[in-house]
């Protein structure tokens, strides 16, 4: 096994770029997600530009940070708190790889914001226009058509529908997977799927030319589709029906309807790929309205006192 020269070490433990990139090649050799990578690599470019030293100081470290995150204190909280977990846990890392006695978030006390979070869903109407106006006889249509129908199916991830091959689709039992190297989380799941959407897929793949790759949603060039022509797709859509729908969206709404026809909360949480309860309660946050609606509809005490009565009138009567 080759050795790791201590040259090297000495020169990680002075230089945060070189320990940053040391980081990157820690994280892909883990196997994470290009995605993060690319994240990671974002927020450590902006918080170099901060720094300004090669040479890593405590004091001028943690004045940067305080710099880093003053410039962001305006910001959404998942604006904020994105770089905040990326650098979280590069500090980390250094502190147990002893090249960092401490954390300065840590040591700071800064924290991530508080993300109350408004999940934005898209209501039953809205669907029935949208998922009239692709058209069907053509590529660019169809794939559209089968995006939201697998959306609104199962709840997928676009970075994950878009990350799909034709093995990943189980004609036989109904099912889609969603592989642990594309998965957000880096968990491998299955995503059950209807009858309707299987033929709807199925009919996409027989309409792909043969020269094109093994990906399940291409561009018309033959590209592999990507979030950003989604986005752009549904904006024109979004045109004609006058209200605005985006790929997340999408998701919320499988989401909300899920539960609204009787869905399970623990089994939304294993279909979206959630690895705590954390957002799929916001989700039944949002039911708690629906379920007051339909306890007004449904309430057997309807059928015994009707609501036009007074109450305080019964008790005179007795």
């Amino acid at each position: 096994m080759a050795k790791v020269k201590k040259s090297i070490v000495k020169d990680l433990k002075n230089d945060l770029g070189a320990l940053m990139d040391f980081f990157i090649s820690f994280k892909k050799a883990q196997g994470t997600a290009t995605r993060t990578i690319k994240d990671y690599e974002v927020t450590f470019n902006e918080f170099k530009n901060i720094y300004g030293s090669s040479k890593i100081e405590k004091q001028q470290l943690s004045f940067a940070v305080l710099e880093y995150f003053k410039g962001k204190s305006n910001k959404a909280p998942a604006t904020f708190n994105r770089p905040y977990a990326n650098l979280h846990c590069f500090f980390e890392w250094c502190v147990n790889g002893d090249y960092l006695d401490k954390n300065p978030l840590k040591e700071l006390g800064l924290k991530k914001k508080k993300d109350v979070g408004k999940v934005r869903h898209v209501e039953e109407d809205v669907i029935k226009k949208l998922i009239d106006l692709p058209t069907l006889n053509t590529y660019a249509g169809l794939r559209d058509y089968a995006i939201i129908v697998l959306t609104l199916d199962t709840g997928i991830r676009p970075s994950e529908a878009f990350e799909l091959v034709t093995d990943d689709i189980d004609f036989m039992h109904f099912t889609v997977k969603i592989r642990r190297e594309t998965a957000k989380t880096r968990v491998e799941r299955i995503l059950p799927i209807s009858h309707q959407t299987a033929e709807i897929l199925r009919r996409l793949i027989s309409v792909k030319p043969d020269d094109w790759d093994d990906y399940l949603f291409f561009t018309v060039e033959g590209n592999k589709m990507n979030l950003n022509r989604w986005q752009k797709r549904l904006e024109i859509y979004s045109e004609s029906i006058g209200y605005k729908v985006t790929p997340y969206m999408l998701r919320h709404t499988f989401s909300i309807l899920f539960l609204r026809n009787g869905g399970n909360a623990f089994a939304l949480q294993t279909v979206l790929g959630h690895t705590d309860l954390t957002m799929t309660k916001r989700y039944v946050k949002l039911m708690e309205g629906d379920v007051k609606q339909q306890h007004a509809l449904a309430t057997p005490v309807n059928k015994f006192i009707k609501r036009t009565t007074r109450v305080q009138k019964l008790f005179k009567n007795k």
